[in-house]
């Protein structure tokens, strides 16, 4: 089971969320999953996320954010 890294950038101007985002993402582990809360969808965060080979999912949630969670790219059996 993945452990969870907290990440809240919800009202935070741009790009603070993306610039914070991209420095917990240098440092996540296999072992973790980074769940960040946000106020919109981080769509330049997506385009960066697939390029990258991330796996990654955007949910609402009930208080009218987003939580998104992040996973590092799957290793390629080398």
């Amino acid at each position: 089971m993945s452990r969870e890294r907290f990440l809240d950038v919800a009202w935070l101007e741009p790009p603070e969320p993306m610039e914070r985002s991209l420095t917990e993402l240098e440092s996540l582990t296999r072992d973790e999953v980074l769940v960040m809360r946000i106020h919109r969808q981080p769509y330049m965060l997506f385009n960066m996320l697939r390029q990258q080979g991330y796996t990654y999912s955007c949910e609402p949630t009930p208080d009218g954010l987003f939580q998104v969670r992040i996973t590092l790219p799957v290793a390629s059996p080398d």
